[in-house]
C-alpha cells in the first residue's frame, strides 16, 4: 500500500512540476512577444512622427508601409479576439467549479 501512495505521490509532483515548467514557458514567451510588440509600436509611433515632418530625409526614413500596418493590425485584432475567447472560457470554468 505505501508503495502505491509514493507512486501517485511521485506522479503528482511530477506533473505539478511538468505544469509549472510549463506556466514559465508561457509566461516568459509572452514576455518576449509583449517586448517585440512594445519595439513594434514605438518604432511606428517614431515613425508616424517623422511622417508628421516637413523634412524630407525624414520622410524617407520611415520604413512602415501601408502593409506592414496593416498586418499589425490584424495580428493584434487577432490576438485580442483569443485572448477573448480563452478569457470566457477560463470564466466559465471558474463558474461551474464554485
Amino acid at each position: 500500500m505505501p508503495a502505491t501512495t509514493t507512486t501517485t505521490t511521485t506522479t503528482t509532483t511530477s506533473n505539478q512540476a511538468s505544469q509549472k515548467d510549463n506556466i514559465i514557458d508561457l509566461c516568459t514567451s509572452a514576455g518576449e512577444v509583449f517586448s517585440k510588440f512594445g519595439v513594434l509600436l514605438r518604432d511606428l509611433d517614431i515613425c508616424h512622427q517623422r511622417s508628421l515632418s516637413n523634412n524630407e530625409q525624414d520622410q524617407q526614413l520611415i520604413g512602415w508601409d501601408e502593409q506592414s500596418v496593416t498586418m499589425l493590425r490584424q495580428a493584434v485584432e487577432a490576438f485580442a479576439i483569443s485572448v477573448r475567447d480563452i478569457s470566457t472560457v477560463v470564466a466559465e470554468k471558474r463558474i461551474r467549479e464554485r
